[in-house]
């Protein structure tokens, strides 16, 4: 019961923030997984977490098609130089999503830590430094 009521907590966090985000079926797939999560409905839960599992993938084309738009230059330099594409920056995203639908949460921060280091833009880098804070409140736990 414990678990739930976190994963409601941490389904809440993901909901105002796609709602920030404007991101409305993100936001109203949250919104359903937070009530069935209080509510105690485990199997509620699972058997929708892939239409939040597809949500979150379209928010994260939705991040891609973003960072595309902003007409820069095809890839983003850390402080040593090093380069990332924005394909491979998109890529290493969506790799650590499906660490995170794997419960490989040590695997997902690794390479949201990684991802962190090429700085693309200032509100993409808020909201992951947040997504690896929820991870380590998920870790502490």
């Amino acid at each position: 019961a414990d678990t739930l009521l976190q994963y409601a907590s941490k389904v809440h966090a993901l909901r105002i923030k796609a709602n920030a985000l404007g991101l409305k079926s993100l936001t109203d797939t949250a919104f359903f997984h937070e009530m069935e999560a209080y509510a105690g409905n485990l199997e509620i839960v699972q058997l929708n977490w892939q239409k939040l599992s597809f949500e979150w993938d379209e928010a994260c084309d939705t991040f891609t098609a973003y960072i595309q738009s902003l007409g820069l230059k095809n890839h983003a330099s850390d402080k040593h130089g090093h380069q990332i594409t924005f394909q491979q920056w998109g890529e290493q995203l969506n790799e650590a999503f499906e660490a995170l639908e794997m419960y490989d949460t040590v695997r997902a921060r690794n390479i949201l830590n990684e991802l962190l280091q090429y700085q693309i833009d200032t509100d993409i880098t808020k909201n992951l430094e947040l997504i690896v804070a929820n991870i380590d409140d998920i870790l502490k736990a």
